[in-house]
């Protein structure tokens, strides 16, 4: 029924495994009054199991979903994507390192098997026929995984993250396709390593470095052509608090590197301090600036100044 929505889910918890299996749907017709932006026309399907061991340090995950919008029988060349997930994680306890893992498989497929046929007319009454290749078939990987890993020196605690995530998309109609299709999605991939210190009560620090690399299928100079971009940032922000808590400062200093397509350089400058006045009211002031350089020129790209006093009337 085109109007109609509704969610069944079945959940059981046995041995540490917890199994759920859930099916939603949503009619294009329906009209919710307590939320208007809920996504119509869709119907999921999803099978999902949770398994830990160790009092829960060690957990394995499987999901697999399947979401389509064939809800009526008019629609033509329905849109259907399924997804496998894997999720490891292992976490033995506060102070100690600790990692987890994702891999995703995404199928993408429009059922549509020929090409669509188009006509213009010109001024001149002349027809050209254009064929436009809209099937969609497409395989996405995902994987992702970060470690954590917490170091304790005498009064001084330090933290480092390291993560990484990569998406490759695959055109499953590629040998088939027109040499000059264009195709829609990006590969990526992301690099990035977080040191969070704490040097002492008052004083502590984070420093960010990170990679990222987009590919996107463009044409240059008429030809099918994948261009490559790569964005790389080094961040170090400092934090000082003085008076007991009631001050604090902080000042920070990034450097951003584009190269590809685009060749610049950004240098951002931040600092700011936050004053309790009385016990309730808090004054805070924020100030940052971007220094922005190409090859052909240097200039401050942007700056601001924020001030800002909260007062809390109700504390317990």
């Amino acid at each position: 029924m085109p109007s109609t929505a509704y969610n069944f889910k079945i959940r059981t918890f046995y041995y540490g495994n917890l199994f759920e299996i859930k099916y939603s749907q949503v009619g294009p017709q329906f009209n919710s009054l307590a939320n208007p932006f809920l996504t119509k026309n869709i119907r999921e399907f999803v099978v999902s199991d949770r398994v830990r061991f160790f009092d829960n340090k060690l957990s394995f995950g499987f999901d697999y979903k399947s979401r389509d919008n064939k809800i009526l029988r008019s629609i033509i060349n329905p849109n259907k994507q399924k997804s496998t997930s894997t999720n490891i994680s292992f976490a033995p306890g506060p102070g100690m390192p600790s990692f987890t893992t994702n891999f995703q498989t995404l199928l993408r497929t429009n059922e549509k098997i020929e090409l669509d046929t188009l006509v213009y007319t010109s001024a001149t009454e002349s027809d050209s026929i254009v064929l436009k290749d809209n099937r969609e078939n497409t395989k996405s990987r995902n994987r992702f995984g970060s470690v954590s890993i917490p170091v304790n020196n005498n009064f001084q605690n330090f933290n480092i993250l390291i993560s990484y995530n990569s998406i490759n998309v695959e055109d499953q109609l590629k040998l088939e396709r027109n040499e000059n299709y264009l195709q829609k999605a990006t590969d990526s991939e992301a690099l990035s390593l977080i040191i969070s210190s704490k040097f002492s009560d008052q004083f502590s620090s984070n420093l960010n470095f990170s990679s990222y690399k987009v590919s996107i299928p463009m044409f240059i100079d008429s030809n099918m052509q994948t261009a490559e971009n790569l964005l790389r940032t080094i961040a170090l922000n400092g934090y000082y608090f003085m008076f007991d808590n009631n001050l604090k400062l902080n000042g920070g200093l990034s450097v951003l590197n584009g190269s590809g397509l685009s060749n610049f350089n950004f240098l951002g400058l931040n600092s700011g301090l936050e004053f309790k006045l009385i016990r309730n009211m808090l004054f805070r002031t924020v100030f940052d600036a971007k220094i922005k350089s190409s090859e052909s020129s240097i200039e401050l790209n942007s700056y601001s100044l924020r001030l800002s006093v909260n007062y809390l009337f109700w504390m317990v």
